[in-house]
Order: structure tokens, then sequence, then C-alpha cells
């Protein structure tokens, strides 16, 4: 982010640090999408342990359930790439309107937000393999 914002603010004639911060609450989006993403593969891949966890705080014992996911894996992976995308345009948007409110030429517009649609792309790109891996689930 810091070396995106460093190419940004020389065309853009700011400083670094307020490039970065104005640049930075647009990758808030991203962020978070992928950190929901994830946690998506844990609620509704291993979503049934809470049912087996409640019947062991009553039983003491705790029930293992042979199937822990509330949907199957496939389903789970596609709604993870949709909330990646998600997050992916609304950093986009927002990368946008930011450079569209501070650039004076189409010139200064395009080279100031490159370095962070670059980032963006990279980003996404890691987001989309990461989640291409298969996870295994911390519940047995």
């Amino acid at each position: 982010m810091f070396i995106a914002s460093y190419f940004s603010a020389k065309v853009s004639k700011e400083k670094i640090v307020q490039n970065f911060a104005r640049f930075g609450y647009a990758f808030i989006a991203v962020d978070l999408a992928g950190h929901l993403a994830h946690n998506l593969n844990h609620f509704l891949g291993e979503g049934k342990t809470i049912v087996a966890s409640l019947f062991g705080l009553f039983s003491g014992e705790v029930k293992h359930i042979v199937n822990l996911a509330v949907l199957n894996p496939d389903t789970v992976k596609v709604l993870q790439y949709l909330i990646l995308v998600i997050g992916v345009i609304g950093t986009f948007s927002i990368s946008y309107f930011i450079t569209k409110r501070k650039a004076k030429t189409k010139k200064e517009f395009i080279f100031t937000m490159l370095p962070h649609i670059l980032l963006l792309t990279v980003l996404m790109l890691l987001n989309f393999y990461i989640f291409s891996l298969p996870m295994d689930h911390r519940s047995y």
C-alpha cells in the first residue's frame, strides 16, 4: 500500500501519508470481504459443531457429527468468490470516486489511480488463489 501511495502521491502532488490515508479507506472493502469470505467457510463449513457443542454443554459429552457442513463445499466456495467480487467492486468504486474528486486532468486521474488498481488486482488474485486451496476444518 505504501508503494502504491508513493507513486500515486507523486502524480497527484500530495504527501504520501495523505494519499495512503485516503486510499486506505477504499481498501477496507476488499479486506473486509476477504475476512467475511474466510469466516463464511468456518460458519457454513463447520456450522453443525454449534449443535454438538451445545449438546455437550448440558450432557457433558460432545457427540461427533459426521457431516459438519451446513452447505456443501462447492456452494460455500461460490459464496466466498461472490463476497470477494463485491469487495473488489467496492474498493474499485471508492478508489474511482476518490481519484475523480481530486484529479484535475484525465492523465492525472489515470496515473493517480493506476498504482492502487494494480495493488487491488494483486490482492484480488491472491485472495482468489487462497480461497481455491482446500481448507481443513478445526473440528473433528
